[in-house]
């Protein structure tokens, strides 16, 4: 049994280097789902089968009736956003009531657009086009949340 402050003649306490030569002589492995030396030496193969994961028809044929949805909700709002534009201006912007509208229906098209085209992706590949929407949703919400500010702040700091 080691003390607390035995070494191993290179300055390192004894029981450190006896757990990172227990680490060397066994590493860390986990197994999902029994799929034991599935693994090539990367270790990567569960990476390589989500790539070729199917997606059922059934999630496609949902995906696309979104696409659906969301596109006629986009032009709708685009539609109403060109009306509301068009009648501040032509009040010369001085009807507040009309540039709140206006700019309601712009925050309208912007979502919309974000969801009809994560929603146009996610037929093909789920996981990119629900993360497309997603990262829109956390950056450009009303609602400064600690991650937009973060991110926010991140794409500030290199962009200067």
């Amino acid at each position: 049994m080691t003390g607390p402050h035995e070494t191993n003649g290179q300055g390192f306490p004894k029981h450190q280097t006896e757990y990172q030569e227990r680490q060397a002589e066994e590493p860390e492995v986990v197994i999902l789902d029994g799929n034991e030396g599935s693994a090539g030496p990367e270790g990567y193969s569960d990476l390589a089968d989500m790539a070729n994961l199917k997606i059922p028809w059934i999630m496609r044929v949902i995906f696309l009736v979104l696409v659906g949805v969301a596109g006629f909700w986009l032009f709708f709002s685009g539609v109403c956003w060109l009306l509301c534009g068009t009648a501040n201006a032509a009040s010369a912007f001085k009807v507040e009531d009309l540039g709140r509208l206006t700019r309601r229906f712009w925050r309208g098209v912007k979502r919309s657009a974000a969801c009809t085209l994560g929603f146009a992706v996610s037929v093909f590949s789920p996981p990119l086009g629900l993360s497309i929407i997603m990262l829109y949703f956390m950056l450009h919400e009303e609602g400064d949340s600690a991650m937009a500010q973060m991110l926010r702040s991140n794409v500030n700091r290199y962009s200067a």
